[in-house]
């Protein structure tokens, strides 16, 4: 897999762009996409029957983490590599011109230090005796599956990586530390790969970006912290409650499978996207007969006895006209179409009404 910009050298125009890899000035806001990888089938049908289980809540170990960071200018990997080469271009309207990394003397350089301060770090988890932490800062044997420089890259393939990252309660994601970088293919698959696995993301670092975030709020399914936080990982994950984690785990599961998990998925969400960008509500879901439990056989029982209780006006009340009910309240509603990609269900289509409609307070008729 290569995870460079595959329109670095292109004029787009006012084409949208979505893709999972995006140098920083490249990617317009809130015009071009970042979709996650493609690494599942086509459909998401039966996509179930292979994710892990949700509990136990407590897995084998805490915190999982296995990957290396490729330095600027790393001798495996070519200078001319796009995510590592320089770049110049408008970002909202700002000219922003950033160097290669791989120009810069790594041995003093600011990166350098903070790629020492984050290993040591790691290192240091493993060697803690308050809970099981599995970090392996080095692909070893395995090689370097995808990365570039400046990039925590992937090691080995999925099933090695698999084996972990489905006995980890949470799963270490570090952003890239080179700057010119707003997206890449190892930080996108880490992402998936956890959310697959039933693993619950914490992302290091604020360049890292999520995928979909203009409608998916992923505070609800990962934890972010700031790069400078890396000794306090420890503390801050043994905070948390056991459901807590069946939330955000919970969460996750709900983001994969409908947005994540497939090709036709993917490109669902990228049109829902795009729709809510227009507030363009989602297409009605068709009207649909309820097959009846009866056969065609079966002849409904009847009470042949005197009614114990007659009907009367005293006991049913006034008769009234019937009168339909109310549909498609929030055809337009921008809020309503956000919020229905955040919750279980789903947000493709438009339903007449949901289980999660808001309500008036009870002295809105009184006033």
């Amino acid at each position: 897999m290569k995870s460079s910009d595959i329109f670095s050298n292109i004029n787009l125009g006012r084409a949208i762009v979505a893709q999972s890899a995006f140098l920083g000035s490249k990617f317009r806001n809130s015009f071009d996409v970042l979709i996650p990888p493609n690494l599942g089938p086509y459909n998401n049908q039966n996509i179930w029957q292979d994710l892990p289980r949700l509990s136990p809540v407590r897995r084998k170990y805490m915190l999982s983490y296995w990957g290396q960071f490729i330095p600027p200018g790393s001798d495996n990997l070519s200078a001319n590599n796009a995510d590592a080469m320089e770049v110049k271009g408008y970002v909202n309207n700002m000219f922003i011109h950033r160097k290669p990394l791989y120009v810069v003397d790594t041995s003093t350089s600011v990166y350098s230090h903070i790629e020492q301060a984050i290993i040591s770090s790691l290192k240091s988890f493993q060697s803690s005796l308050v809970s099981n932490y599995f970090v392996d800062v080095s692909c070893g044997e395995h090689g370097v599956a995808v990365g570039g420089p400046g990039d925590w890259a992937l090691c080995g393939t999925e099933a090695v990586r698999k084996e972990k990252i489905i006995q980890s309660t949470f799963t270490l994601i570090i952003s890239p530390l080179n700057n010119a970088l707003y997206s890449t293919l190892a930080f996108q698959s880490r992402v998936y790969e956890a959310l697959k696995h039933g693993s619950v993301p914490v992302i290091l670092g604020s360049l890292g970006q999520l995928p979909f975030s203009e409608v998916l709020r992923w505070d609800l399914a990962a934890i972010v912290l700031p790069m400078p936080r890396v000794t306090e990982i420890p503390f801050y994950l043994q905070s948390f409650p056991d459901e807590q984690i069946a939330a955000l785990r919970l969460q996750g599961r709900v983001f994969f499978q409908n947005y994540l998990s497939s090709l036709q998925s993917i490109f669902d969400t990228l049109l829902a996207e795009v729709r809510t960008r227009l507030q363009i509500p989602a297409h009605p879901i068709r009207d649909e007969p309820s097959i009846s439990v009866f056969p065609a056989s079966f002849i409904p029982l009847k009470y042949q006895g005197p009614d114990m209780e007659p009907e009367s006006d005293e006991l049913l009340g006034p008769v009234e006209s019937p009168f339909p009910s109310e549909t498609y309240r929030y055809n337009f509603s921008h809020t309503m179409q956000i919020n229905a990609f955040n919750v279980r269900g789903d947000p493709f289509h438009l339903y007449p009404h949901t289980p999660f409609e808001p309500w008036l307070p009870s002295e809105a008729k009184f006033l």
